[in-house]
């Protein structure tokens, strides 16, 4: 690795998180951003490790400097809202989950994240909504089943539809791959970062790695 190639440096954090060697990524992001502030891919997955050990502090004003580079960065909207709310801040987070879908009302991750902290905050029905409509755009998306089938429980009420829905929501979640741990069932993982911008090898150095 070049060390002043910042394109390379990320590639190799994303490679090093993906294997789940997160100091070595978050190490290697800083350094590309020593040599590139206004990088915003290295701003975005330093967040995102971050977010991965919990550390949302330092979380935060990573996808910050990613959306004063980037406004309509997605991935950094709604990171940054499911750090707010880790933070305590719901109010905060609901607004930037919809802002997320203000700009992409088909984004399938900000529609069930939002059903999940509406239903922290004890909004069934608009949970039940919010989730729903993640559905609609991927029906087999355990997270806003989850979201769904908590909220049906805690109505108390169950309708014969009802009971399909959670029947259905159940066989999804038995043959999928587990649920990241969260604050809630329906809480998501992360969303997912961008990869960088490729470009052409500087003065004969190596190909980013893809990532």
């Amino acid at each position: 690795i070049r060390p002043d190639y910042p394109e390379a440096l990320v590639n190799l954090g994303l490679a090093q998180s993906n294997l789940g060697q997160l100091a070595l990524a978050a190490m290697n992001y800083r350094k590309a951003l020593d040599l590139r502030r206004d990088y915003p891919e290295a701003w975005l997955n330093l967040g995102y490790v971050f977010q991965r050990e919990e550390r949302w502090n330092e979380a935060e004003p990573c996808f910050l400097q990613v959306l004063a580079l980037q406004p309509e960065n997605l991935a950094a909207r709604l990171n940054l809202s499911m750090v707010l709310e880790s933070l305590g801040q719901a109010a905060e987070a609901e607004r930037e989950a919809r802002a997320v879908i203000s700009i992409a009302p088909d984004n399938l991750r900000a529609h069930s994240f939002l059903g999940a902290l509406l239903l922290r905050k004890n909004c069934t029905d608009e949970a039940i909504a919010c989730a729903s409509r993640a559905l609609d755009i991927d029906p087999d998306f355990v997270p806003a089943h989850a979201t769904v089938a908590q909220a049906l429980l805690d109505r108390e009420t169950l309708t014969r539809d009802d009971v399909d829905v959670l029947v259905r929501g159940e066989a999804l979640a038995a043959r999928s791959a587990p649920i990241p741990p969260g604050k809630a069932l329906a809480a998501p993982s992360p969303a997912p970062t961008s990869e960088p911008k490729r470009t052409p090898p500087l003065l004969g150095g190596p190909e980013p790695s893809p990532a």
